[in-house]
């Protein structure tokens, strides 16, 4: 993740500046099993342009797991508002299944969850390969974004 810093902070600081969303970066775990986490605030659209250009920075060729040539495992979380994790899992959890399906797994797979009773605020996460964590926040944002106009339009 040093290209998301880079030197003296010059990339992180171009990716404030051009998403307008909060970027940190800090390690966390012990120096043999360390994580380097990223984390984003702001809204929902600064936070999905942050992420666009974090995953510019980055190359998922050049890292591999276990040395085995596999794609690296990439993971995020989303803090929503209890209404937008209301939408985003739908009746009886059939929008939640509908966004595992276009992630290419079964309704009941485990890359996508929402965690409603974990937190203060719901948390949307999602786990896989680079590509899949970028369709997950598509499918997230595009779900977000057909609830908020869909809301819009009931507005008199």
């Amino acid at each position: 993740m040093p290209a998301v810093i880079g030197g003296q902070g010059e990339v992180l600081l171009g990716i404030k500046q051009v998403s307008g969303a909060e970027v940190t970066c800090k390690v966390e775990g012990s120096p043999s099993a360390a994580e380097f986490l990223v984390v984003l605030e702001g809204s929902f659209e600064s936070v999905h342009t942050a992420f666009g250009l974090i995953v510019s920075y980055t190359n998922p060729q050049a890292a591999t797991v276990g040395g085995r040539g596999a794609p690296p495992l990439y993971s995020a979380k989303l803090q929503v508002s209890n209404d937008d994790a209301s939408g985003l899992i739908g009746r009886k959890g059939s929008v939640v299944q509908e966004i595992r399906v276009a992630l290419g797994g079964s309704p009941s797979s485990q890359n996508f969850r929402i965690a409603t009773q974990t937190a203060a605020l719901p948390l949307v996460s999602f786990a896989g390969s680079l590509d899949l964590c970028m369709q997950a926040h598509l499918e997230v944002h595009k779900r977000l974004q057909f609830q908020f106009s869909r809301l819009a339009l009931r507005d008199p």
